[in-house]
């Protein structure tokens, strides 16, 4: 053996292998202290390695490499040891060569390795901090580390013969297990990250009766059967003992690989967030990806406060305890199976059951059981309604709910669902107590198909529990279907807006009896209010349009003259929605024949045919924009006759005279199907009908002359009009036709000027107000005529 020694600017430096440090200065006065050795294989006699003879030390700014087998950096084999590291690193590269390890051999008097903050442990294939159990009643093997602590071990995990690849380890391996009869206990302090690269390496390792307290941490592990945290109860002296973790601060557990974020077996082992010196409760941000799982009497027992997450899910059997507290309204717990709780106490946090990106289906449905349930949360569940073909999430409380909680349903066909509104679908199950629950938006309800539907507790007459709570349809149509459908009010009503009377649409034709033709144009604009009736909720409409027109005198006879001719048009309507707006083009062609008498008589008929481009935009219950659109075709003829008669004669220049106007109107529209299709995947399917509307009115009108004998006419009118078919129907995602109709009244009131400018102009406008009992309608008309 050979050793060197050399002191140099406040720092010893051993290299190769030394039995015993002894040298005149004490080991504390030393700045830096660095140990390297080369030791093949370690052990207990003869000692190879660093050894300190003594009871109580303190080291600073301690660096310890070692590279042989059973190596370990620092090993304390005997009672009543303190050994104190200000500042440690520790680099273990040999097979089961530990970073620190406190043997089982402590006996008398607790032995202690204390070590402070910023220390580095890395063991490529043995445990990073190990403590045994002691072999004597009442003695301990501790080992206490301050904050900032990073520990990295490198081997698959084995607690055999050898103990290998754990983190943080206390316990007794199988072995020694028999005559192990004390204590053994780590703690760490706050920020400290443990990680383990083998398979099975579990970075916090409690076993038979060993003791772990964490501060802040964070805890990963790479390979597959790695667990996080490990507490696990075994036989140790001849009895059966359980084992603590308690969680302090802040933890973060990732894993992989089949591998327990968190898991606690055997009756008397336990993760918890407590302290267990003390019996205090603690909380803080928990950071999970991994499951958690209790068994054979385990207890898992977490304080997760706001800002937590945890991604995986729990199991726990009849005999073992996993209490979830989960606050905050930015914690999140989302499970990806089934998952079972003991209490589970939710206040402002959401719980999603199952991978909301996918679609629920009997194989991958995500049930979440807890004994008891508390708290005020909301609960996210994946659905497919599709009529008899319902899949969804399922909560089910075995025991007592109490609290106010809010649910969340994301239904993966949305629109698309074939649903009738009477479906009843059953996600939640209790066994009593307080609970409520309702949707979580502001609607209080979830867009299925075409139908709201909210939360509702059982029906007795349905033989279902009142304890329990189902999905109904309670609220009517979705915005989406009601604004679908409503596209048939929107047609029906623009439709009747461009078919006017001939005093509208051109003046007043008797007073041109020698021109050949006429090119004509007016604009209209107004506003219409649809009732809401037949399940459809009202709108509110404002529509423009123009029409273009050009006639020729075909026939002209003593007493009558025949016109033909056409008409283009363009109109444009903009819907207020109860929810959302939505736009209307509609563009026609049209032809149409006046007969006009001199005894003041006239026919006067139309034909048009039209083209309907129509969409909306508006939300779904949950806040999601929605769009839709669909074209529609139809064609109308109208026929119209009235009949001047004057209260004089002719009167002479500047002079006027009264006249009354009744007339008759005639209209049948045919609308062709059409098809609404929106972008949240519901489909509406707005069905043909047929209109005919009667109109009766009575003009009373006041003519005046000029001296170059042109006109203006003042009139008042007044009407009845009357829809005597309009029957028709409207189906979502190809389900059973619902009725509509349009039947109705209305009163028809306007009043209007005409004026003839050098014989050849003319200029007309009106202004219409109608109130009916299906719509109301206002309009201001104004149209210039030439004649030719």
């Amino acid at each position: 053996m050979s050793s060197t020694s050399i002191f140099a600017a406040g720092t010893l430096n051993y290299n190769n292998t030394l039995y015993y440090y002894s040298g005149s200065t004490p080991l504390s006065s030393y700045d830096e202290i660095i140990i390297d050795t080369n030791t093949v294989a370690g052990g207990f006699t003869p000692l190879q390695g660093f050894g300190i003879y003594g009871n109580n030390y303190t080291l600073k700014n301690v660096t310890i490499t070692t590279k042989g087998s059973t190596a370990d950096a620092i090993q304390v084999n005997a009672g009543g040891l303190l050994q104190t590291y200000e500042k440690l690193t520790i680099n273990a590269y040999g097979s089961s060569a530990d970073g620190i390890n406190v043997t089982e051999n402590v006996s008398g008097l607790n032995s202690t390795v204390r070590v402070g903050n910023g220390s580095y442990i890395y063991s490529q294939d043995g445990v990073g901090v190990r403590a045994n159990i002691a072999k004597t009643v009442g003695v301990s093997s501790i080992i206490e580390i301050g904050d900032n602590l990073e520990v990295i071990t490198g081997g698959s995990g084995s607690n055999l013969l050898d103990s290998k690849g754990y983190g943080i380890y206390a316990g007794i391996r199988s072995w020694t297990a028999s005559s192990a009869v004390g204590e053994a206990r780590v703690t760490i302090g706050n920020n400290s990250k443990i990680t383990t690269n083998g398979s099975s390496a579990h970075a916090i390792y409690a076993n038979r009766g060993g003791v772990i307290q964490l501060g802040s941490t964070e805890i990963e592990t790479k390979q597959a059967n790695a667990y996080g945290i490990f507490a696990e109860a075994g036989s140790a002296g001849g009895v059966t003992r359980g084992s603590v973790v308690d969680l302090l601060g802040d933890t973060k557990v990732t894993v992989v690989n089949n591998g327990y974020a968190m898991q606690a077996t055997g009756a008397g082992s336990v993760i918890s967030s407590n302290n267990s010196d003390t019996g205090t409760r603690t909380s803080g941000v928990y950071t999970v990806t991994g499951n958690m799982r209790a068994q054979t009497g385990g207890k898992i027992d977490l304080n997760m406060t706001n800002g937590s997450v945890f991604l995986g899910n729990t199991t726990v059997d009849a005999n073992s305890t996993l209490n979830l507290n989960i606050s905050g309204t930015n914690s999140l717990w989302r499970m990806s199976n089934s998952s079972t709780v003991t209490d589970l106490k939710v206040s402002g946090a959401t719980i999603q059951l199952g991978d909301q990106t996918s679609t629920v289906i009997p194989s991958n449905k995500v049930t979440l059981t807890a004994k008891t349930l508390e708290g005020s949360g909301t609960f996210v569940f994946r659905s497919e309604i599709d009529g008899s073909n319902n899949h969804t999430d399922f909560l089910v409380i075995d025991g007592v709910a109490n609290g106010n909680h809010k649910t969340t349903v994301n239904d993966s066909l949305n629109g698309g669902s074939t649903v009738t509104g009477d479906e009843r679908i059953h996600i939640i199950k209790t066994e009593g107590g307080n609970a409520n629950f309702t949707i979580s938006n502001a609607s209080g309800t979830v867009d299925v198909g075409a139908y709201q539907y909210g939360l509702s507790t059982g029906d007795t007459i349905r033989s279902e529990r009142t304890s329990d709570w189902y999905l109904t349809s309670q609220r009517g149509l979705t915005n989406t279907a009601d604004n679908s459908a409503n596209i048939l009010n929107i047609s029906y009503l623009l439709n009747y807006v461009e078919n006017q009377t001939l005093l509208q649409r051109m003046g007043e034709l008797r007073r041109s009896p020698n021109m050949d033709g006429d090119v004509w144009g007016r604009v209209y604009a107004g506003a219409l209010t649809s009732f809401g009736s037949q399940a459809l909720s009202d709108s509110k409409v404002k529509y423009q349009g123009m029409q273009i027109g050009v006639d020729k005198k075909f026939v002209t006879e003593e007493d009558y003259d025949i016109y033909g001719g056409a008409v283009v048009g363009l109109s444009r309507a903009y819907t207020d929605f109860q929810e959302g707006d939505g736009s209307t083009n509609s563009y026609y062609v049209g032809f149409y024949g006046t007969y006009k008498h001199v005894n003041g008589f006239y026919v006067d008929g139309v034909a048009k045919y039209l083209n309907m481009n129509n969409s909306f935009n508006t939300t779904t219950s949950g806040g999601y924009s929605v769009y839709g659109d669909g074209d529609s075709k139809g064609f109308s003829l109208s026929l119209e006759t009235g009949k001047r008669f004057y209260f004089t004669e002719q009167p002479t220049v500047d002079e006027g005279r009264w006249y009354v106007e009744p007339q008759a109107q005639i209209t049948y529209s045919h609308q062709s199907a059409a098809t609404i299709s929106s972008s949240n995947g519901l489909k509406t399917n707005l069905g043909s009908y047929e209109s005919v509307i009667g109109r009766v009115s009575a003009l009373l009108g006041y003519t005046t002359y000029d001296k170059n004998n042109n006109q203006v006419d003042i009139y008042v009118k007044t009407g009845y009009v009357k829809e005597f078919e309009g029957n028709t129907t409207y189906a979502f995602n190809g389900m059973e036709n619902n009725s509509y109709n349009f039947k109705g009244h209305m009163i028809d009131n306007a009043v209007g000027v005409n004026a003839q400018i050098d014989n050849v102009h003319n200029l007309y406008i009106d202004f219409t107000y109608a109130k009916g009992n299906q719509f109301d309608q206002t309009m201001v008309n104004l149209g210039y005529r030439y004649n030719f």
